[in-house]
C-alpha cells in the first residue's frame, strides 16, 4: 500500500524552502557563539617582539652586542639589519642599532635610527630616555665635525 500524494504547492514550496534556509543560518551562526572558552582560559597573549628578542634562544641581539663590545660594528650593523627584517616595529632593535652605527662614527644614521625607536617607544620608558640621550650624544659628534 503506498502513500497518497500530496499536491505540489510551488509557493508555499519555496516559502518553506526559504524560512528553513533562514532557520539554519541562524543556528549554524549562533552555534559558533555558544561553545565556551577552551581549558585553561584564555589563550596567553602573544609576546611582544622586544621579549621575543631578548630570549636566551635569540642569538642576533646577542651577538650583536658581544659584536659592538669588541667593536665590530659593521657586523653588529649586519646582525641588527637582519633582527629588524623579522621585527620592524621593535624599538630596542632600532635602538640597538642606533648605538652600532654611533660606534662605527656614522653619526647621522644614529640619529635617525634614535627618532624610529623614539616614534615605537612608550616615551616614558628607560628606552625612550637612553635613544634621546643617544641621539644628544649623536648630535654632538656631528657638530664636531
Amino acid at each position: 500500500m503506498s502513500l497518497p500524494r500530496l499536491p505540489s504547492l510551488p509557493v508555499w514550496n519555496n516559502g518553506v524552502r526559504r524560512l528553513t534556509h533562514l532557520l539554519l543560518a541562524g543556528l549554524l551562526c549562533s552555534a559558533g557563539c555558544a561553545y565556551p572558552p577552551p581549558k585553561g582560559g584564555p589563550s596567553s597573549p602573544t609576546p611582544q617582539p622586544q621579549q621575543e628578542l631578548l630570549r636566551p634562544g635569540n642569538s642576533l641581539v646577542t651577538k650583536s652586542r658581544k659584536a659592538m663590545g669588541e667593536q665590530r660594528y659593521g657586523y653588529a650593523v649586519t646582525l641588527l639589519e637582519r633582527a629588524l627584517r623579522s621585527a620592524p616595529h621593535d624599538p630596542l632593535l632600532w635602538y640597538e642599532l642606533a648605538r652600532a652605527k654611533y660606534g662605527a662614527r656614522q653619526y647621522a644614521q644614529a640619529m635617525e635610527f634614535c627618532k624610529r625607536a623614539l616614534l615605537l617607544v612608550d616615551q616614558g620608558s628607560a628606552l625612550a630616555a637612553e635613544s634621546r640621550a643617544l641621539y644628544v650624544q649623536a648630535e654632538g659628534r656631528l657638530g664636531e665635525r
